[in-house]
């Protein structure tokens, strides 16, 4: 067998906003996984708050590539790294790194954070009281509401999930 890779995807949902004192708790589990590569999704490396995070990383000689809201943290170093456009209600972007993992072999990597369904509370809401309701009438305009909007969801993902096959093939065919 050859050489084992770690590599793990975390969504961070934007912990700055919703869980302020929780860096360190974070800082402490993703140094502990001790992934080769970390992607992370919904993380802003010039946050002060993420500040100890990177602290950390950097002290134990990782790589860092940082795009938008997405973070790539490797033990390999960065040869390069871009941002690939693609359509998001959320300023999402893909973040393409090319990472040096020998003398002569390189290892492209995509984090990517897709389009969510993007239900608000009120729309939980709604399919929670339809799920109890017993007026057909109701249950059916819930229904058709909730499938509106998840199939738009959808649609944004087939698009960015095209984008990035294409990012993909580009890829393969050098």
């Amino acid at each position: 067998g050859g050489a084992k890779l770690t590599v793990q995807t975390w969504n961070c949902r934007d912990m700055q906003f919703y869980m302020p004192d929780s860096i360190d708790l974070v800082t402490e589990y993703l140094l502990g996984v001790d992934a080769d590569i970390l992607c992370l999704q919904e993380f802003t490396f010039d946050k002060a708050c993420y500040q100890p995070l990177r602290a950390a990383f950097e002290a134990r000689d990782y790589y860092m590539a940082h795009v938008n809201r997405d973070a790539v943290v490797s033990r390999f170093p960065v040869i390069s790294e871009r941002s690939v456009p693609i359509e998001s209600a959320y300023d999402n972007a893909a973040l393409l790194v090319d990472l040096l993992m020998s003398d002569d072999d390189t290892l492209s990597v995509i984090c990517v954070h897709l389009e969510s369904n993007n239900l608000s509370d009120s729309d939980k809401d709604g399919y929670e009281e339809a799920l109890h309701s017993r007026e057909r009438e109701k249950v059916e305009s819930e229904a058709a509401y909730l499938t509106g909007k998840l199939a738009k969801s959808a649609q944004t993902r087939a698009r960015q999930v095209n984008v990035l096959a294409q990012c993909v093939d580009s890829i393969a065919a050098h």
